[in-house]
């Protein structure tokens, strides 16, 4: 049994130096706080010991709430992980909150010169619109590195700075611009955009350096439209009926194809019964 004493001192250790002495990986965020390397959307403020993840919009004050909440323990197991076996971690009003990690440095990847795993990925499979993905390309804001053959869309080069990412669309005489989580977000939403789109920047979860190096290089800048949600009430050009602008995208690609099949049905008065029923189910169509 944990007494009063004990909750208190483990609730008042650092969440910095508990982090620190278990391997995880930290990067200064901004004058006053920290982030994961893992998630940068979990934000941490040293000089107050508070915490808050906005991708998961869930959050608290003390070691003992954030492990039990981010490492996902009980309360006897995260309290013996804090000040059981001899643990000693510093308390919060005794750290020195500058920065604690040094940033990787950048490199870039070797580029391998076969796109076509990312035209399948981005196209057939997310549905990106292939003259996007020309674009992308054509102005060396998207390339292929390594040697994995798996399907895995990386968003960033390990040691980058998100502030100056590239923008998935850029005109410079454009007064608008579309905030968007993901570069594949903001793709998504100019696949299904008739109109001529805003200029569209990712912040790669809620980099917001990203939007304020923006603001400064483009001051021309009238319009924000936000179409993401980043653990504010922020609610405008959100996803009307999916999570986010690809899953939007897909639906809607899957929705056409089935509305062009049933048309080719309709008017082909040639086609059997039998041939009618397999193309029904063969876009999930039941009678």
């Amino acid at each position: 049994m944990y007494s009063n004493a004990d909750i208190k001192r483990a609730n008042d250790t650092s969440i910095i130096s508990y982090l620190e002495q278990n391997g995880y990986e930290l990067r200064q965020k901004g004058r006053n706080s920290i982030c994961l390397a893992e998630h940068d959307s979990l934000i941490i403020t040293p000089s107050e010991n508070k915490w808050y993840w906005f991708s998961k919009q869930i959050g608290g004050i003390g070691c003992l709430d954030f492990v039990k909440k981010y490492e996902g323990l009980d309360f006897k197991s995260a309290m013996d992980k804090i000040i059981g076996n001899g643990s000693q971690y510093s308390s919060f009003n005794k750290l020195n909150n500058k920065v604690i990690k040094k940033e990787k440095e950048f490199v870039l990847p070797p580029k391998v010169d076969d796109t076509s795993k990312v035209y399948h990925y981005l196209c057939d499979i997310r549905k990106i619109k292939k003259e996007l993905v020309d674009r992308m390309i054509a102005e060396k804001k998207l390339l292929r590195v390594g040697t994995n053959l798996n399907y895995k869309f990386k968003g960033e080069v390990e040691g980058s700075n998100k502030a100056f990412a590239p923008s998935p669309r850029y005109n410079p005489k454009s007064d608008n611009v579309a905030v968007f989580e993901s570069v594949i977000d903001a793709l998504s939403y100019e696949s299904m955009t008739v109109a001529e789109p805003s200029n569209t920047i990712a912040l790669s979860g809620v980099a917001f350096s990203r939007l304020s190096q923006y603001l400064k290089d483009n001051p021309q800048t009238k319009h924000i439209i936000m179409c993401a949600h980043l653990g504010y009430n922020v609610m405008l050009g959100l996803p009307r009926n999916h999570k986010d602008w690809n899953d939007e995208l897909i639906a809607k690609v899957k929705k056409d194809e089935k509305q062009s099949i049933m048309e080719q049905i309709k008017s082909n008065k040639s086609v059997t019964s039998i041939n009618v029923e397999t193309m029904k189910k063969s876009v999930g169509i039941e009678r």
